[in-house]
């Protein structure tokens, strides 16, 4: 005889049971780092771009047949005769609606001390010179970027650090010890156990979590750009794309609508799945 589950139903598969079980989402959303700012003359730095904000939901409940909204953060793309762009929002259209926000853009170094400040956005891009710190978006859980400086021991403008979903920029050693060059700490996910988010260094910095330093942030981790040094105008860096992680009981399946790019695997009665390519109009259905 069949033994009820707790919800008062049990399934017949190929000649066993198994007790119904509710769906429920385990989510985690990462949107797209910031883009760094370029630079104009080999002793400048641009600013770096901050991470993607990260978002995390466990076992919301969630009907089958039913298609939800879902899109994936791009990296904020860099150049050297135009400022930066933020990240793209990640999200996940259910009950919530929630929407992760794309990192701030980092500010443009230019040959001059004057200001190009960071991108607001989930977490603020570093500002150059004079610039001020990137901002939050009102809601997002982010940090903001560092301030633009003069460096004491050049007398030169330079670009600061990004903010990161998990910690703020924090100040470099020896005589940066005064400055915010260092990306800030992305955020630990407790559905893979990685990080996510972190924010791109600035002069003379360092980064983790995904977040570049001289470099493109890390796609997939939402990592915002390291700011970019050079002369003749040269091109700041892309920040890392995001990623979406959708997990749900194994006897459930997630279908995606055309265009979507996913993987899945199979873990202690779960499937996990990975989105890294999910644009406006797309969904997922449960069945």
């Amino acid at each position: 005889m069949p033994i009820l589950s707790a919800f008062g139903a049990a399934r017949i598969i190929s000649g066993s049971t198994q007790s119904s079980q509710p769906l429920t989402v385990s989510f985690l959303l990462v949107a797209g780092g910031g883009g760094s700012g370029g630079a104009s003359i080999s002793t400048r730095t641009g600013g770096g771009g901050g991470g993607g904000e990260v978002l995390e939901t466990l076992n919301q409940a969630a009907s089958t047949g039913v298609a939800y909204d879902i899109g994936v953060g791009v990296g904020g793309t860099a150049s050297s005769t135009t400022p930066a762009t933020n990240g793209g929002d990640s999200f996940y259209r259910s009950s919530v609606n929630a929407t992760a926000r794309g990192g701030g853009k980092g500010g443009q170094a230019y040959a001059t001390s004057n200001g190009y400040n960071g991108g607001t956005g989930g977490t603020g891009g570093g500002g150059y010179g004079a610039g001020t710190a990137g901002g939050v978006t009102s809601g997002s859980t982010g940090y903001a970027g560092g301030a633009g400086f003069t460096d004491a021991s050049t007398g030169r403008p330079q670009g600061a650090a990004g903010g990161g979903a998990g910690g703020p920029p924090t100040v470099g050693s020896g005589v940066l010890s005064s400055y915010y060059v260092n990306g800030g700490a992305g955020k630990t996910s407790a559905i893979t156990g990685l990080t996510y988010g972190g924010g791109g260094a600035g002069y003379s910095g360092t980064a983790s979590a995904g977040g570049g330093v001289l470099s493109n942030g890390v796609d997939g981790r939402g990592g915002g750009a390291g700011g970019r040094i050079g002369s003749g105008n040269t091109n700041g860096f892309t920040g890392g794309s995001g990623v979406v992680v959708l997990k749900i009981p194994q006897q459930y399946t997630a279908t995606f609508s055309g265009g979507v790019t996913s993987s899945v695997t199979t873990s202690a009665g779960f499937k996990i799945y990975t989105v890294t390519v999910a644009g406006a109009g797309q969904t997922v259905t449960f069945s």
